[in-house]
């Protein structure tokens, strides 16, 4: 079972991603987005993961509105009527997996990467509302997860499948999710970046933890 972005281990950063000393200065200067790790090296980083943390004290408007300052829009804005404005930019396939998405833009210059359900045609990706419910619970319960706002969408250009972006196009409404990506570095061991990680994979690098207190702390994380 791979592990989508809804949920994400929180990978403490033990070693510092090095740009090859061959490389152009110009490469050598720009912030790495990723680190390039050995299949050992790799198995370490999530050996040694943040899994759960303390939580958070939430009241029921915390748990409602979501993490603070993660979003531009508040939930009570994204959920109104009206929802969020925005225009067309590229379907779901060019993106990647096989969930139904797509991006547009909204007025304010962003690009919100959105999965989406039409409620007239009862059809789309019934992750717009899972998603937002299973990361709050996580975050609630102390487990890092990518937070994720419900919003209702006004898409101009919109094709009729804006998944495959083709049909006509026109003014369309979603229900939909947005979900911050995210922050800190990669982590990859072959040369596609898309690289999740399974329970399976998680639940071998921990058991290889010498006996101790690390070992004890992760496999309570991990069972829990």
């Amino acid at each position: 079972m791979r592990v989508s972005s809804r949920l994400s281990i929180l990978v403490p950063a033990l070693c510092v991603a090095a740009v090859a000393s061959g490389a152009p200065a110009a490469l050598q200067s720009q912030k790495p987005s990723a680190i390039v790790a050995a299949a050992d090296a790799r198995d370490a980083y999530l050996r040694h993961a943040l899994i759960w943390r303390l939580p958070p004290s939430l009241s029921p408007a915390d748990l409602f509105a979501g993490p603070d300052g993660v979003f531009p829009y508040k939930v009570a804005e994204a959920t109104a009527d009206d929802g969020i404005a925005c225009t067309f930019s590229r379907p779901g396939v060019s993106l990647g997996g096989k969930s139904a998405k797509f991006i547009c833009r909204s007025a304010d210059g962003r690009d919100l990467r959105v999965k989406y359900w039409d409620v007239a045609g009862r059809s789309g990706n019934r992750e717009a509302f899972a998603t937002v419910a299973a990361t709050r619970l996580m975050w609630a319960l102390g487990f890092p997860a990518a937070p994720a706002l419900p919003m209702n969408i006004r898409c101009d250009g919109c094709p009729a499948d804006p998944m495959r972006g083709t049909g006509q196009p026109g003014q369309r409404r979603y229900v939909a999710m947005w979900q911050v990506a995210v922050p800190g570095l990669k982590i990859v061991s072959r040369p596609e970046t898309d690289q999740g990680w399974s329970w399976r994979e998680l639940e071998t690098s921990i058991a290889a933890l010498p006996a101790g207190e690390e070992r004890s702390r992760q496999e309570t994380h991990f069972a829990g």
